[in-house]
């Protein structure tokens, strides 16, 4: 009888396998070097159990049986397979608080409670390891102290992040209080059974084709005063959605879209590194700002953020919301709801927070994270500190906290940053089990990161992706070197055809079905489209300063006519359409003149993730004074949604129109049982573009501002340069 293998099947289980069924070994025989005691052993077909104490996550064991020989055996191959069902965090179970931290390589955790969101530690509790990996405790939840956190011990070698001088708010934590300073120490409140105010709403399903996505901060969007939103609610969740003002919703409602793709509002540390100076070890020569704006660092991946519910950001600060965060979110959401909005999130999974006490890295980073050969963070997702999707408990927090902002918030689906990173069976997982929740969810990827794009197993799991190709194809990828389609460059027929299909297979592009594809001109990444034309069009530098910024937000006519072009093929394309925050007015992204330390004030953005200024914040009054192009987005909205050929004609129902290579060109939708429709561009810069339609009997339905309709001669149309047209045959 010979030992063929062995490994650990838990923290405290080792399986041995023979070539023959073991018989006559006892706990006395087995020895682990390093020592480890075997309390008993227990014999399973051809395998033996060993009953140990809790392993030490050592380099290996060697394991030696008497008289059948020895082998090697690893710990760490129980990173892929420890796992618990348990419920983590703090969870009432009947009259106690049960605490469990998922911490599989810790000595030692201590349960460390507070009387106030930062008062002194009042009560102290050691916590008892579990053989899944899981610590826990459990105390009478009558007369318990409403805060707590975590210290955690564990190895001290390089490369480890365990630090039990640390209080480490709980990963599963669905309320936090954060202090604005670098590292954001935060504490955990407990949520008690009943002191959460009820917020009543539901689902709101929208059919892939038929979706309008406004993708938007929760706090660009009422902080400028322009809203009109009451200056103690501009910035905030209940800003956002605030009745009878300028800004917030009910611009979002004046548009017609019906979703609104929030920016992470996941809890993430707001303070970063002090510019220029030595800290820990790093040394800020990127961010003068010392701000991260956005909020793609994820902290907590259960709390909503609660910035969005006080509006305060004053350094040193303790954001105290007593869990008013959680209400005032709902309240939020229903009331998107109530006017037949959905809400999207767009949520981290493929990294995490970098700059703040993470309570992951701090509960076991090599557990937690991408580490490469020389036990360093990768960084494809360019932040450092890429997350270990396919590790259980990884996976099964992503899984958690997507389940628990759907069913807890009644969020209508996610958008899922830098997809890419997250492993396969993870997107195959999270797809069945959220349709299972609700078969109506919205599941959109960001499919593309510095590793080839890879669409494809997307679209597999029924998971949409941002269709990059629609933008760079129309606009182009730089303002300066690469001009697209709206400026006259890059036509061609094939081309064409692909984006207003929807970038399917059938037409060379990357989508199985158009309902896959998120077409879009614009993100909150780059330049905005009213930036890019300005730039491409030549009528500011690349690096040129704006001096006077009101005038600046005025659309020149070229500039007007651009971005109506890149409208109208996007809202004539098939697919999903995203358009963003300020779009419709050509948003223009000045950096403002701010007391940081910033070389560029008056200069384009292309990446404002720290500026919690007028740089990002929506002034109403610029879209006022481009006031037409708003129109004309209100206009494509509404055919769209009044019109279903633009959403829902099968390929036999086009028929397109094309003259040559020439960046002039059209189409026609003939569905049964409903209106013919026109759409035709002239794509060129410079010259007219004649097309002769099929009848007479035609209406404009819209045209771009170069057009004069009254000099339009049906059924000739006579485009001018930069410019395109929407009709309807006549009944």
């Amino acid at each position: 009888m010979n030992i063929l293998s062995a490994y650990f099947q838990s923290l405290t289980i080792a399986v041995v396998r023979f070539d023959d069924e073991p018989s006559g070994i006892s706990a006395s025989d087995v020895t682990f070097i390093p020592a480890l005691e075997v309390f008993d052993v227990e014999v399973r077909n051809r395998e033996l159990l060993l009953h140990t104490a809790r392993i030490v996550f050592c380099e290996s064991y060697k394991l030696q049986i008497k008289d059948h020989g020895s082998v090697i055996v690893s710990p760490w191959d129980l990173f892929e397979t420890l796992a618990s069902d348990k419920p983590l965090g703090c969870v009432m179970e009947g009259d106690v608080a049960v605490f469990r931290l998922f911490a599989p390589r810790a000595f030692k955790v201590v349960l460390e409670m507070y009387d106030s969101a930062h008062g002194p530690e009042v009560k102290q509790v050691a916590m008892e390891p579990q053989s899944d990996g899981v610590w826990e405790t459990r105390l009478p939840n009558d007369g318990l102290p409403s805060w707590y956190c975590y210290r955690i011990d564990g190895p001290r070698e390089e490369g480890e992040e365990f630090d039990p001088s640390i209080p480490v708010a709980d990963p599963y934590a669905k309320s936090v209080v954060v202090r604005n300073i670098y590292q954001q120490p935060a504490r955990t409140r407990i949520i008690f059974p009943g002191s959460e105010t009820p917020v009543k709403t539901d689902w709101i399903t929208v059919d892939p084709r038929d979706l309008l996505v406004y993708e938007l901060h929760v706090r660009d969007m009422t902080a400028h005063p322009s809203s009109l939103v009451p200056e103690h609610r501009r910035g905030t969740y209940l800003g956002l959605v605030y009745p009878g003002v300028r800004g917030g919703i009910e611009h979002i409602k004046s548009l017609g879209v019906n979703a609104v793709e929030l920016m992470p509002v996941m809890t993430f540390p707001k303070i970063e590194i002090p510019y220029r100076q030595q800290v820990l070890g790093w040394y800020n020569t990127w961010n003068p700002y010392c701000r991260n704006h956005w909020g793609y660092m994820t902290s907590y991946f259960f709390a909503p953020e609660p910035y969005y519910a006080s509006g305060h950001l004053e350094p040193g600060a303790w954001l105290t919301m007593e869990g008013e965060e959680i209400t005032q979110f709902k309240q939020m959401v229903k009331a998107f709801h109530d006017h037949g909005i959905a809400v999207i999130l767009d949520v981290v999974f493929n990294h995490t927070s970098m700059y703040d006490f993470q309570p992951l890295r701090l509960a076991d980073r090599k557990y937690y994270y991408n580490l490469d050969d020389n036990g360093r963070d990768t960084g494809w997702s360019g932040c450092g500190n890429d997350f270990k999707t396919d590790r259980p408990m990884a996976r099964r927090l992503i899984l958690d906290s997507l389940k628990y902002w759907m069913t807890e918030f009644k969020l209508d689906g996610f958008r899922f940053d830098l997809a890419s990173l997250i492993d396969q069976e993870t997107v195959e997982i999270i797809s069945e089990e959220l349709r299972s929740l609700n078969p109506g969810v919205v599941l959109i990827a960001e499919a593309w990161t510095g590793k080839e794009e890879d669409v494809a197993r997307f679209v597999s799991a029924g998971i949409a992706c941002w269709n990059d190709g629609f933008r760079n194809e129309v606009k182009g990828t730089h303002p300066v070197r690469e001009h697209g389609m709206i400026f006259g460059k890059h036509f061609s027929p094939e081309l064409f055809t692909r984006l207003v299909m929807g970038s399917t297979t059938d037409h060379g592009g990357v989508f199985k079905g158009y309902e896959h594809a998120v077409n879009f001109v614009e993100s909150h990444d780059g330049y905005t489209l009213g930036d890019f034309i300005r730039i491409a069009s030549g009528e500011i530098h690349v690096l040129g300063v704006v001096e006077d910024r009101e005038k600046h937000a005025v659309l020149s006519f070229n500039q007007q006519v651009l971005n109506e072009l890149a409208a109208m093929i996007l809202f004539t394309s098939r697919g999903i359409i995203m358009m963003a925050e300020g779009q419709e007015f050509a948003r223009s992204k000045v950096i403002a003149d701010t007391n940081v330390p910033d070389v560029r004030p008056g200069m384009l953005d292309s990446n404002s993730y720290e500026k919690d200024d007028e740089t990002n914040w929506i002034n109403f009054d610029h879209a006022d004074k481009n006031a037409t192009l708003v129109s004309f987005y209100r206009e494509l909205i509404n055919i769209r949604k009044r019109y279903p050929s633009f959403r829902r004609a099968g390929d036999e129902d086009y028929e397109f129109i094309f003259n040559g290579q020439t960046p002039a060109c059209g189409f026609y939708i003939r569905e049964k049982a409903a209106p013919e429709f026109a759409v035709l561009f002239n794509f060129q810069q410079e010259n007219e573009a004649t097309f002769v339609l099929n009848g007479e009997s035609w209406e404009v339905l819209l045209a771009g501002s170069r057009v004069k309709r009254e000099h339009l001669d049906i059924p000739r149309i006579v485009l001018p340069p930069s410019s395109g047209i929407i009709l309807r045959k006549r009944s």
